[in-house]
């Protein structure tokens, strides 16, 4: 299960601007690209990190864990220790069901 600080930073911006398309727009990314990276995310995650509340994206249980302070800069700092910004890292991921 490998992921990128690509796709962690996509998450990011998709919870804090609120949807697909905001994000896409801040990112200067097609809205497509967006989906797509999110996608990819929870498929190698094997969990759903987001569900549709009304016209927003909301964390689920299992993101929301992933979404804490924490989470984020494990992301962060584990794909640093990388090398570089699309460096690919294994995540043990805190979000996975127990």
């Amino acid at each position: 299960m490998k992921t990128t600080l690509d796709q962690w930073q996509v998450l990011r911006t998709i919870v804090e601007e609120g949807g697909f398309a905001q994000a896409a727009e801040k990112l200067h990314r097609s809205q497509s690209s967006v989906s797509y990276a999110v996608a990819r995310l929870q498929e190698q995650l094997e969990v759903a990190l987001l569900r549709q509340d009304g016209r927003r994206m909301r964390l689920t249980g299992e993101g929301g864990c992933c979404a804490t302070p924490t989470g984020w800069n494990a992301a962060r700092e584990a794909c640093a220790g990388a090398g570089s910004r699309s460096s690919r890292w294994r995540w043990t991921a805190c979000c996975r069901p127990r």
